[in-house]
């Protein structure tokens, strides 16, 4: 067995910035794709009954996205050393989810069509500004580098960048347009992150999802 083993579902979302990285670790490990049918089966077994979860040699078990990410974080040098900038990484992935879950965006996109659909997504791009603007300012008020916590990349870029991209992605499949030509740090950062070498090989061979 490979020393982990990332599950989730044949899409990005969630699992998405841990394989970005165990990538970025150059970390092997078994990216386990269920069916909403197998699910079903698998999720009396998961410690939250929740996916995605982390198997990790030895018989253990670890859920929720963040714990995982911390945890693999820490594996890859990728958690600053000092408490500050750590707590200055959970602020801005804490906020990603904020955006990301901003009128239950994935429960709009996933489970809801038609005029229901429409009206949630017009809700979410209204307010859609506001969070592009801090995020804006969060890479400015760290600096020129393009990162948003220190000088160095670390696991709140690979999360943060992501979660952009991702929704990103999912509005355009819905005919909506969440453009970054007019947000040139947001464009840069995301740009930036995943031309990291490692990140990148694994960009140039994931399967192809949508969303």
């Amino acid at each position: 067995m490979l020393q982990y083993k990332v599950n989730y579902f044949d899409v990005k979302w969630l699992a998405e910035p841990i394989r970005m990285i165990l990538s970025y670790g150059q970390l092997d490990f078994e990216d386990r794709r269920f069916t909403d049918a197998e699910w079903k089966t698998i999720k009396p077994t998961t410690p939250c009954s929740q996916a995605p979860f982390l198997d990790i040699e030895g018989g253990k078990r670890l859920a929720q996205t963040k714990a995982i990410c911390r945890y693999l974080a820490k594996q890859t040098g990728l958690v600053p050393e000092n408490d500050w900038d750590a707590a200055r990484c959970d602020m801005a992935v804490d906020y990603a989810d904020d955006f990301r879950n901003n009128h239950n965006f994935a429960m709009i996109f996933f489970y809801t069509e038609g005029e229901a659909q429409k009206l949630g997504l017009d809700k979410f791009l209204e307010d859609a500004p506001k969070f592009l603007a801090n995020f804006e300012k969060l890479l400015k008020d760290n600096g020129s580098n393009g990162f948003l916590v220190g000088d160095k990349l670390t696991w709140a870029d690979i999360y943060v960048s992501h979660t952009l991209s991702v929704i990103q992605e999912t509005l355009k499949l819905t005919g909506n347009d969440l453009s970054f030509d007019a947000l040139p740090q947001i464009k840069a950062f995301i740009a930036k992150v995943e031309a990291v070498p490692s990140i990148a090989a694994w960009i140039k061979k994931r399967p192809k999802t949508d969303g």
